[in-house]
């Protein structure tokens, strides 16, 4: 009786693994199309080409193009949120001073410096600057971390099924960072490996669920960096 008991339970549980196996998704989770965008896919998009707009304001002082990105930046209401990470351990943070991180207020200060007496351009960094604390609340997600020299900072973050997902890796200019995706089959979804420290992945998943995204550092120093999901 035991015997056969064992047996019965031993069937049962082949039976519920081999359902589990089949329904576990296989392939890429990448869809062919695009899904639905949500406001916060959207969001760290806007703060992508606002770092785009903060650098050429920057390199070519104009205080226009800084209060430009200071309100896109504050539209986009990014808030602090805690995410695990896996690091290589095997890098060294190299011998660097520390940069000021780029914020509203310090692409507003920027701005006023640059521009003198002009009424207009006071008037405008005063309405963002107060209009600041007024944005979105439950905008993306954002981390702030260091990725040491030579290593690889690992996440694992998981993304809604037919909605826009994005990835958005800013960095301290220092040295040149690439992004990696993957999906929970370990298929590669989405690489951004320029020559730079600033990444964007955008993809549609097929289904929610778990992606591994890799943040590697190329260069001889520490890399601070922010990271933003939706």
């Amino acid at each position: 009786m035991r015997k056969t008991m064992g047996v019965m339970v031993a069937m049962v549980l082949a039976a519920t693994s081999l359902d589990a196996a089949a329904a576990a998704p296989k392939g890429s989770n990448e869809a062919e199309k695009a899904g639905t965008a949500s406001d916060n896919s959207r969001a760290v998009h806007q703060l992508y080409l606002a770092d785009a707009v903060a650098d050429y304001g920057h390199e070519a002082r104009n205080p226009m193009a800084l209060i430009v990105a200071a309100e896109m930046i504050a539209q986009a209401g990014a808030r602090e949120v805690e995410q695990a990470k896996t690091s290589d351990g095997k890098g060294t943070a190299g011998d660097k001073a520390a940069k000021p991180e780029r914020t509203v207020a310090s692409l507003l200060g920027e701005a006023r410096a640059l521009a003198g007496q002009n009424a207009a351009l006071l008037a405008a960094i005063d309405r963002v600057g107060a209009s600041e604390s007024k944005g979105r609340s439950n905008g993306p997600g954002e981390v702030s971390e260091r990725v040491l020299a030579g290593d690889t900072d690992t996440y694992t973050i998981r993304f809604n099924g037919g909605e826009e997902a994005a990835v958005l890796v800013v960095g301290d200019g220092d040295t040149d960072l690439d992004l990696y995706v993957y999906d929970e089959n370990g298929n590669l979804v989405c690489d951004d490996a320029d020559s730079t420290d600033t990444m964007l992945c955008e993809w549609t998943p097929r289904w929610t669920g778990d992606f591994t995204v890799k943040v590697k550092n190329l260069g001889s120093v520490y890399n601070a960096y922010d990271m933003v999901t939706n």
